[in-house]
C-alpha cells in the first residue's frame, strides 16, 4: 500500500510540475462521445443511486507511466441485494448439503447391512464344516428332491372321481387335453346313459387319461428323481471340498467391509465440517460493507480515454475485495441501469450516456 501511495504522489507531483491538468479534472470535464454534451462530472452529480462517491488517481497496473483515474460510487442497497442473493444460495447449499448427507447415511446403513448378511453367510459355513445338511445349497436340492417324491405319492394316489370338483380343487393335476376328454365324455354319458357309445367313449377317455398319468409317473421315476438324488451327492461334496477356501475368503472380505464402514464412520464427520465451512465461506463473500462501481480511465495527453468498469465486492470483515465485471450480474446492472434512465435525471442525456458506456466496451473485467 505504501508503494502504491508514493507512486500516485509521484504521478501527480509529476504532472504538476510538467503544468499538465490534474487528471480528476480531465476526465470531469470530457464529454462522451455520442452522450449530447453531457460530461462525467454532471453525470455523477446527478446520480441518486450512490450513497457515496470518489473521484482519485491511483496506480495503472498495466502501465505505470500513465496516470489512471478512478470513479468509486458505493451503490445504495448493492449490499442489501447481494445479502438476498447470499441467502438464497446458502440455503440452496444447506439443501443440497442435507440430500448428500442423507445419501451417505443411508450408504453406511446399506454397508453394515451386507455386513450382517456376510456373517450370516460365514455363520452358515462354519456349520457346514459340521454338517452339511445345513448348508443352503443343500437344504435346496434336497427340498426339490422331496417335492419330486411327493408329486408322484399324489399322482400314484389321484382319484379321478376329484375331477369332477372346481379345478382349483384337483391339486397335482391341470387341465389340459386327457382331462378335457374324460370330463366331456363323462358328461356325454350322464346325457345318455343307455347308449353303448357314450359308455364305450368314457372307457376310452378314462384309460387315456390313466395312461397319461402313469406315464408321468414313470418320467419322475426314471429322470426327475434320479437327477435331483445326483444334485443332492454333488452338492454334499462340493460343500466338504469348499468349505476351507470359500471361509477364508470370507474372512478376508468381512474384514475388508469392516475396514470401509470404519472409515466412512470417521469421514462422516469430516464431511459435515467441509460442508458447515463451505456454507460459513459462501456467508462471508455475500456479508458485504458495501458494493461499489467502479469505472476507470486513463490519460494521455490530456485526453481521456476509458479504461474499464466493474463491480467491487467489498466484504464487511476481513475478506478479499471481490472485482467481476457486470455481465456476473444482470440483476445488479438492470438496476443500475435503472435508476440512471427511471431516476430523477432519468433523460435522454443518460440513455445516451448508458449506450454510449455499453458502446465502448467499458463493462468488462480490468
Amino acid at each position: 500500500m505504501l508503494k502504491k501511495a508514493v507512486l500516485v504522489s509521484a504521478i501527480a507531483v509529476a504532472l504538476a510540475g510538467c503544468g499538465s491538468k490534474d487528471p480528476v479534472d480531465v476526465v470531469k470535464e470530457s464529454t462522451p462521445s455520442g452522450a449530447n454534451g453531457l460530461t462525467y462530472a454532471q453525470w455523477a452529480e446527478a446520480r441518486t443511486m450512490c450513497d457515496t462517491t470518489r473521484w482519485a488517481v491511483v496506480e495503472n497496473p498495466r502501465n505505470p507511466d500513465i496516470p489512471m483515474v478512478e470513479y468509486r460510487c458505493s451503490i445504495s442497497g448493492g449490499a442489501d441485494h447481494f445479502a438476498e442473493e447470499g441467502e438464497r444460495r446458502v440455503a440452496a447449499l444447506e439443501e443440497r448439503h442435507a440430500r448428500q448427507a442423507e445419501a451417505n447415511e443411508n450408504d453406511l446403513e446399506r454397508m453394515r447391512a451386507e455386513l450382517v448378511e456376510r456373517y450370516e453367510y460365514l455363520a452358515m459355513w462354519e456349520a457346514a464344516v459340521e454338517d452339511p445338511e445345513v448348508h443352503d445349497d443343500v437344504k435346496r436340492v434336497r427340498r426339490h428332491l422331496q417335492e419330486t417324491v411327493d408329486e408322484k405319492k399324489a399322482l400314484e394316489n389321484f382319484d379321478l372321481a376329484r375331477l369332477h370338483d372346481p379345478v382349483e380343487t384337483w391339486g397335482i393335476l391341470e387341465p389340459d387335453l386327457q382331462t378335457d376328454r374324460y370330463l366331456r365324455a363323462h358328461q356325454q354319458l350322464q346325457e345318455n346313459p343307455d347308449w353303448p357309445s357314450r359308455q364305450q367313449d368314457f372307457e376310452r377317455a378314462k384309460n387315456r387319461l390313466e395312461r397319461s398319468i402313469a406315464h408321468r409317473v414313470r418320467q419322475i421315476e426314471r429322470q426327475r428323481i434320479p437327477f435331483w438324488e445326483r444334485s443332492l451327492e454333488r452338492s454334499l461334496e462340493d460343500v466338504a471340498q469348499q468349505a476351507e477356501s470359500v471361509l477364508e475368503s470370507l474372512q478376508r472380505e468381512i474384514a475388508h467391509r469392516e475396514s470401509r464402514i470404519a472409515e466412512r464412520e470417521e469421514l462422516l464427520p469430516v464431511w459435515a465440517q467441509e460442508a458447515e465451512q463451505e456454507r460459513a465461506e459462501l456467508r462471508a463473500q455475500f456479508n458485504l460493507a458495501s458494493v461499489d462501481e467502479v469505472i476507470r480511465w486513463k490519460i494521455v495527453d490530456d485526453f481521456a480515454e476509458p479504461a474499464g468498469a466493474y463491480i467491487a465486492r467489498i466484504p464487511a470483515g476481513n475478506g478479499q475485495v471481490i472485482n467481476q465485471a457486470y455481465s456476473h450480474f444482470g440483476r445488479l446492472t438492470e438496476l443500475v441501469y435503472r435508476t440512471e434512465v427511471d431516476g430523477e435525471a432519468g433523460d435522454a442525456d443518460f440513455q445516451d450516456f448508458v449506450s454510449w458506456r455499453q458502446r465502448v466496451g467499458m463493462m468488462r473485467n480490468l
